[in-house]
């Protein structure tokens, strides 16, 4: 068997493992539509087993990059059309030229973008991105999306988590979010993430999140979790 194919049937058991973990922190989590949660233990130890298992799949997260064009509409065209219709809130089945340019072409300050990569396939598995709200800067737009073959795995809680940091970074306080109410994956995301969550708001089939983020501070103890080093805070207030 090629070294390549034995690598990534080895990848695919152990996310089968990843899966099993996460069925089970969801099956032992108390459900609720309207949480406040103050950094939950258990939301804390769900992360800290996350991150652990996508280190040891070879997943690299970093910035989006105006390179990553390719990257990212390869990737589109791999998602289902389910996945597609939840993350763009209706059908779609291609990228244009101009939202490539749009999702790759980034300040990294009102306009952030983080990209997991599969350091075996190089493939991209995962984007998490925040836009930040013309007439209201301590707020930013969050979306989210993430390779089929690797939801419920614990990659989309660690790309959230990453750019949480990095929106405080900028000075952002909260992220809004609107999903498609029947989104159960999304919401249960959003409640993963140790940030204090709450419905604000429900319309046509859809959901309206406010996740507040608190200040910024020292991530240093937080280094234990991180998948790349944290980036640099320029600008943090």
């Amino acid at each position: 068997m090629y070294p390549a194919m034995m690598s990534e049937l080895l990848a695919a058991e152990r996310r089968k493992t990843m899966h099993s973990q996460a069925d089970a922190f969801r099956r032992a989590k108390s459900a609720g539509e309207m949480r406040h949660p103050h950094r939950d233990p258990r939301a804390h130890g769900f992360l800290s087993t996350a991150f652990a298992g996508i280190r040891r799949l070879g997943v690299h997260i970093r910035p989006v990059v105006p390179g990553d064009a390719d990257l990212i509409d390869e990737g589109f065209a791999r998602l289902s059309d389910e996945s597609r219709r939840l993350r763009f809130l209706g059908p779609k089945t291609r990228l244009t030229e101009a939202e490539l340019h749009y999702f790759t072409d980034l300040d990294h300050h009102d306009h952030e973008a983080l990209i997991a990569v599969s350091r075996l396939s190089g493939r991209g598995l995962g984007v998490a991105r925040f836009v930040r709200l013309a007439d209201d800067p301590t707020t930013a737009d969050l979306a989210v999306v993430v390779a089929d073959e690797w939801q419920r795995s614990g990659l989309g809680s660690a790309l959230i988590v990453r750019l949480v940091d990095r929106a405080r970074c900028e000075g952002i306080a909260r992220f809004s979010a609107l999903l498609l109410s029947e989104n159960e994956g999304a919401r249960r995301l959003i409640r993963r993430t140790g940030t204090s969550v709450r419905l604000v708001g429900r319309d046509a089939g859809t959901l309206s999140y406010e996740m507040e983020l608190g200040p910024w501070v020292e991530p240093s103890h937080r280094r234990r979790l991180a998948i790349t080093a944290p980036a640099d805070c320029v600008g943090a207030t």
